[in-house]
């Protein structure tokens, strides 16, 4: 009998005791989102800052963010800047990167 009520699940309400005094180990994306955003916002350069928020703030894509930015292309089925625009998203990408390891003490 022992052996079988230990296999079998049991509903939360019967055991609060366990279930509350489990430690919390969930993360707060929004908050970490947040300071993420305010650091990169002081780390990026001018281009940089541009191209960050409008694509990844603003949600515009590649190419409109490459028009605002005023790049022109001669190559055919190209938008104009995209190598450009890539990038400075590998840029942007590599220095979230870095925040994040920093803050986090990984390095």
């Amino acid at each position: 009998k022992y052996a079988c009520d230990i296999k079998l699940p049991v509903a939360i309400e019967n055991h609060a005791q366990e279930v509350s005094s489990k430690p919390d180990d969930t993360i707060d994306l929004l908050a970490g989102y947040s300071e993420l955003n305010k650091l990169l916002l002081v780390s990026l350069n001018k281009n940089q800052l541009i191209v960050y928020k409008s694509i990844y703030i603003d949600n515009l894509s590649e190419e409109e963010t490459a028009r605002s930015l005023g790049y022109k292309t001669t190559e055919k089925n190209r938008f104009p800047g995209y190598k450009n625009i890539s990038d400075l998203k590998k840029q942007i990408i590599n220095i979230a990167k870095q925040i994040i390891y920093e803050e986090l003490n990984l390095k």
